[in-house]
Formats: structure tokens, sequence, C-alpha cells
């Protein structure tokens, strides 16, 4: 009875000893595997359609990352939800650094609007930042609206009345025209359509009296006179309209927080070294004149940075949109 008793343990301590040996060589070629990243090509998601601001500044890093990195990096886009759809097939990823996501504004805006989904800060490991797109507050070329401040005045005089459109629900557009009623205390009405697209084209027919747009694409139209900017949601004056003042001169600070940003993510568990070498290839990229000049090209502006700073951006952003969501009593469709 001894014996077996005796036998018994040699056996547990046995196989203990064998879970320790088989664990410890999971660490380490876990370890291995990380020292020596990328070893193969890395996929970036992106939750909207091909040709869009996220899309091609995506695939400007995507070319200089492939070269400092050693690996292809490949772009994948997955539209659909929000970017729901996308946001998903990340999150459910394995952590290697082998699949990332490319995302913006709705990344953490869902999370405000819906239940139960993923958690921006908990969920996914911050990268980097690479560029914003600062707002740009449009309306007809025709239209009685010569100043943000003539909008005020107006929206004032008729709540209610005064409309604006938006791209969707929690939009960058709808949310920061919110932030805009919010700060001024009018009453105006959204109009909702299905992408910027449709909502500028009323915009400039003079259909809608006014929008926040991202700035891509209206240098070009303000320029032949198509649409009128009365304000930019910059920290100074943008060089691509002469004259036109930024929402802080007038008199509405933080607009150039309501910039829809562009960023790199990672599975929670993504190694940090991993990370660490993300980070660098990405800021390295960032560096490069010519992609600098193909993200200015679009209106956006790069920016760069480490992992920590834009966890922290990430966090104001999310406090800054929560409270926006709340005191709008905006619903998710």
């Amino acid at each position: 009875m001894k014996e077996n008793m005796n036998a018994k343990k040699y056996l547990i301590k046995y196989f203990l000893c064998l879970a320790a040996f088989f664990f410890s060589l999971s660490g380490f070629a876990q370890s291995n595997s990380a020292a020596n990243y990328p070893i193969r090509p890395i996929k970036v998601i992106i939750g909207f359609t091909a040709g869009g601001p996220t899309d091609i500044i995506a695939r400007v890093l995507a070319k200089e990352m492939t070269l400092n990195l050693g690996q292809p990096v490949i772009v994948e886009n997955i539209a659909g939800a929000n970017s729901m759809i996308a946001t998903n097939a990340a999150l459910n990823a394995a952590p290697d650094g082998y699949t990332l996501f490319c995302a913006s504004l709705h990344f953490n805006v869902n999370p405000i609007l819906k239940k139960n989904v993923y958690k921006p800060l908990q969920d996914f490991v911050a990268i980097e930042q690479v560029a914003n797109l600062p707002m740009v507050m449009v309306t007809s070329p025709e239209s009685p609206y010569k100043t943000v401040n003539d909008v005020v005045q107006a929206a004032k005089a008729r709540p209610g009345v005064i409309n604006y459109a938006i791209s969707g629900n929690g939009s960058s557009g709808h949310l920061t025209a919110e932030m805009f009623a919010e700060e001024a205390h009018l009453q105006m009405t959204g109009i909702p359509y299905k992408g910027n697209g449709p909502a500028l084209m009323d915009v400039m027919a003079g259909r809608v009296d006014f929008m926040f747009y991202p700035i891509v694409g209206v240098p070009e139209l303000a320029k032949n006179n198509r649409i009128r900017v009365l304000a930019t949601g910059t920290k100074a004056r943008s060089p691509d309209f002469p004259g036109v003042p930024t929402m802080n001169e007038a008199g509405f600070k933080g607009f150039e927080d309501t910039a829809p940003w562009v960023g790199y993510f990672a599975p929670k568990g993504t190694p940090e070294s991993v990370v660490k070498r993300l980070n660098a290839a990405i800021t390295k990229a960032l560096a490069n004149p010519e992609v600098i000049t193909s993200i200015k090209n679009l209106g956006a502006e790069p920016v760069g940075g480490s992992s920590a700073e834009f966890q922290a951006f990430l966090k104001a952003d999310v406090a800054r949109w929560t409270k926006i969501v709340k005191a709008a009593n905006i619903k998710d469709e």
C-alpha cells in the first residue's frame, strides 16, 4: 500500500515537472518569436472601403512599414456596421503583431453608443496615432451666413429651424455639431445622410444650412467657389483657406480636438517588444518627407508619438465624446 502511494506521488511530481517544462518551452518560443519579429507578412485591417482617407493613409504607411520591417504589410478592408465588423475581426486576432487595426473616431464612439461591445482602452494596445483630419464648418457659397456668428444668431432667433447635415449617427460631423450646439446653447436640427458625400452635396446646393466636414477635398471646392468655409477646427489658420478664422477665433475653444484621428492598434496581449518595434517602424515612416506630403495632400496633419501618448489621447477622446453623447442624448441607430 505504501509503495503504491509513493508511486502515485512520483507520477504526480513527474507530470508536474513535465508540464512546467513544456510551459517554459512555450514561454521561450513566444519570447524568441517576439525577439525575431517580424518573420512573416503583417495584415492591417481597416473598417472602411478602399479610397477613403483612413485607407489612403494606411496604404501610404504600409509601403514604408514594409521597407522598415523587412516583411510585407498588407491592407485589408472589412467595411460595414460603422467599422464594428473590422473591429471584432481585429479583437479576435492572435496577439502576435501579425494582425493590426488601423482605426478612426468610430473606434472610441461605438462603445459609447452600443452596449456589450469591446472596450477600446482595455481590449486593444495603442501603437501610434498617425494623423488627424481637422473638421471645417462649411455652408453654401450662396448662403446668407458669412461667419460662424451669423449661424449662431440665426439659430437663436429661430430655435430648431436652422439645420445641419450629418453623415450618420455618432459620426464626426454629428458629434462636432452637437458640441457646437452645446457650447453656443443652440437648438438646431440634424439631417442624417448615408455618408459624407451626399450630405456635403446638399449643403453645397443650399438645401441644408451647414455642416462640419472632415477637411479632405474641401480646399479644392473652396478654391472653385463651390463651398464657403466659415471656420476651421485647427489650432492655427490653415493656409488652404486664406482669411478663414479658426473655431477658436470665432469664440469656440477645443474644436481642434474634434478632428477625426487615424491610429494603429494591436489586440490586447501583444508583446511590448512587438509594440515598440511597430511604433518605431511607423515613426520612421512618418519622418519620410514623401509620406508627410501624401498625408498633407489629403488635408490631414501627421501626428506620431509614443504608445503611451496615444493611450492618453484616447482616454481624453473617450471622455470628451461620452460627455457630448450624454448631453445631446444621442442614441444608437
